[in-house]
């Protein structure tokens, strides 16, 4: 191989090198690529490895700072994203616990793609996917849980029933 080039491993039932990709599958191998160029295991100790880490999602950004900073002064270890295709990236690096997701993000990958993809990959399985929306809840409940969502809040979020909801997640674990 000549110097500076680097070769990547293809990952199972990722398509193959000059197919056209949909935007999620392009914004998944370049995060892949991103998490292969950073020590992983090194992040992980500074986590230490029993830290629950939540990912909050949310394209209103004052919300995503409160609930980031309410979280985060409670004890937990809090990421924070403004949009999908920051929050794929901070999925593959940190492998949060927990995502709380706004689901009217403006941007793609929406909160269903975001979901559709980590309920598509066993690796991604496990994490804990809470929508949060400003709709009424019996409107959009049904397909919320039907895409990979394992619970529904209304905004404002109680921060109360957030952290009940998480601290029972993550007891689990």
């Amino acid at each position: 191989m000549s110097k500076g080039v680097k070769q990547w491993a293809r990952s199972p039932g990722e398509p193959v090198e000059g197919e056209p990709l949909p935007n999620i599958w392009r914004e998944q191998s370049r995060a892949r690529r991103i998490t292969r160029e950073i020590e992983v295991p090194e992040a992980t100790a500074l986590l230490g490895a029993s830290a629950s880490v939540i990912l909050t999602i949310d394209a209103y950004r004052p919300l995503a700072n409160a609930l980031h900073d309410l979280l985060g002064a409670r004890g937990w270890q809090v990421e924070k994203a403004y949009d999908g295709r920051e929050a794929l990236r901070l999925i593959e690096l940190l492998r949060p616990d927990v995502v709380v997701c706004d689901l009217e993000l403006r941007q793609r990958p929406s909160a269903f793609d975001l979901a559709s993809v980590l309920r598509a990959h066993p690796r991604y399985e496990d994490i804990f996917l809470v929508a949060t929306t400003s709709r009424e809840i019996a409107e959009c409940q049904e397909q919320t849980l039907a895409m990979g969502f394992d619970a529904i809040l209304q905004k404002p979020v109680d921060v109360e029933t957030i952290e009940a909801l998480i601290a029972e997640r993550c007891s689990a674990l």
